[in-house]
């Protein structure tokens, strides 16, 4: 047998003798990684909630919700919440951030519901001068005008590139009265204002939370770019920083911009997210008490002519919509599970 011969045959023997260790240790850390699923799973659905529009997860025994501002809307509105054992409760709407698009909702009812513990975090409870009930008025409680004091400077790491995700949510297409809808999913970036992850993110499922395998609340649904691949999440630092605005129902976004946003910057608003998807232009999400929400627009539509024009790309509604000013009219078609409607939205800035 030749020196090449005997080569061969030594790596195939090695590769025979190793090949079926490698697998048996893959196949035990998925064995692993599927027990923290499950784990994860049992422990977080009871928390998720779906609200109109959106959904949400509690994460304290009074009832506190973190959602994202698009779901929650303007400050002190009164929401219903449905818990994954088909519960429907009352709740109001405390601050929010429209720019880094937090929210947060208080169950009205005073019992001890179950929640997400995050004190690991952990979200700094309210200070009692600082804290509103969400029945009282707020107005008197805008109080933080200049400089937003950040809650502490204890921060949460960002979750490593490729670490493994479930998130958790209720997609309009979902039969309700079910539990939340959980996909896995891996970390492809990660910054302090966003999270972006291939757990998917559908029409529906914003204010849904993202947890790592050890169950950890790494962040919240928020939408998804010009493609399915990429699903943005915000921070749980992000709602950490603004707790006391969140809880004192301030609009975090108006504080924040308030000095900083020339009447010029205006841009015109729509209130839409979509994709792209198979050459068609498919919505996404809505923001409640957007241009778009008021003209009817809904989550799964798909927009065949935007400004009397035809489109198959998201990226050019966004183009044509940057053409437009606040206060102008945009007429739009979309096709509606077969059925064509024609909506008109008036735009206008967000500020």
């Amino acid at each position: 047998m030749s020196r090449f011969s005997r080569t061969i045959t030594s790596i195939a023997l090695l590769l025979l003798a190793t090949e079926p260790s490698i697998a048996q240790e893959r196949l035990d850390q998925w064995r692993g990684r599927q027990e923290k699923i499950k784990s994860v799973i049992e422990r977080v659905v009871p928390c998720v909630v779906a609200i109109e529009g959106g959904c949400g997860v509690i994460v304290s025994e009074q009832g506190h919700v973190l959602s994202v501002s698009h779901v929650t809307g303007s400050v002190n509105r009164q929401v219903k919440v449905k818990l994954a054992d088909g519960t429907v409760a009352g709740g109001t709407t405390l601050g929010s951030g429209r720019t880094v698009d937090v929210g947060l909702i208080k169950l009205d009812e005073d019992r001890k519901w179950p929640y997400l513990d995050v004190s690991g975090l952990p979200i700094p409870r309210p200070r009692i001068k600082e804290y509103v009930h969400p029945k009282l008025n707020l107005t008197a409680m805008r109080v933080i005008t200049t400089k937003l004091q950040r809650a502490s400077s204890r921060t949460q790491p960002a979750p490593e590139i490729g670490t493994y995700c479930l998130a958790f949510g209720y997609p309009l297409s979902f039969e309700r009265g079910q539990p939340a809808v959980v996909r896995l999913g891996q970390v492809l970036e990660a910054g302090d204002n966003q999270i972006t992850t291939s757990a998917v993110i559908m029409g529906g499922d914003s204010g849904g939370p993202l947890l790592d395998l050890d169950g950890r609340l790494i962040g919240i649904s928020s939408r998804v770019k010009t493609s399915i691949d990429a699903n943005l999440y915000v921070p749980v630092q992000v709602f950490r920083d603004r707790w006391q605005q969140l809880l004192a129902g301030v609009d975090v976004a108006h504080e924040e911009q308030k000095e900083t946003v020339p009447e010029s910057s205006k841009r015109p608003w729509l209130g839409v997210f979509g994709d792209t998807d198979r050459r068609r232009v498919r919505v996404r999400q809505v923001q409640a008490g957007s241009p778009a929400d008021v003209a009817g627009l809904k989550p799964e539509d798909v927009i065949v002519t935007f400004d009397d024009t035809n489109v198959s790309t998201f990226p050019e509604v966004v183009r044509l919509l940057k053409r437009l000013s606040p206060g102008d009219t945009v007429n739009m078609r979309v096709n509606r599970y077969g059925t064509f409607l024609d909506l008109s939205a008036k735009l206008r800035s967000k500020e």
